[in-house]
């Protein structure tokens, strides 16, 4: 169907898990594999691309200053966050590990185990 003109829109670029026992692909994997059968590059809707960070802030009302993103992915979640100028998360209960921190240019704002670590209001709350 792309061959023939169909638009390829993919949701995300999150990568494979690449962990024991996790037996899913990610769908960057799926995406790659498309665009190499196709010579066609998907225009990519979700994260990390602007366009869904933009929306979804924006949706809920909130100001670059107000958005907080909370992530598992710093391919996708946090590098997303980071582009846009808002606070990050990430969860190391996913994808992410605190081993492969430093192979990225940019950095979470926090780092938690899981979600129900995070501690609400969250400290740069203040004022607002």
């Amino acid at each position: 169907m792309i061959l023939a003109g169909a638009k390829f829109i993919t949701t995300n670029r999150d990568p494979s898990p690449k962990k024991p026992g996790w037996n899913n692909l990610g769908i960057a994997a799926t995406t790659a594999m498309i665009e190499e059968a196709t010579g066609r590059k998907a225009f990519v809707t979700g994260k990390p691309s602007p366009v869904m960070m933009r929306s979804a802030r924006k949706f809920l009302g909130l100001e670059t200053s107000e958005t907080t993103v909370i992530g598992d992915t710093m391919e996708t979640d946090i590098q997303g966050g980071v582009q846009m100028g808002y606070k990050t998360i990430l969860v190391l209960s996913g994808i992410s590990s605190k081993d492969t921190l430093g192979h990225y240019a940019f950095k979470p704002d926090m780092i938690a185990s899981s979600v129900d670590e995070i501690k609400f209001p969250l400290n740069w709350w203040e004022g607002k």
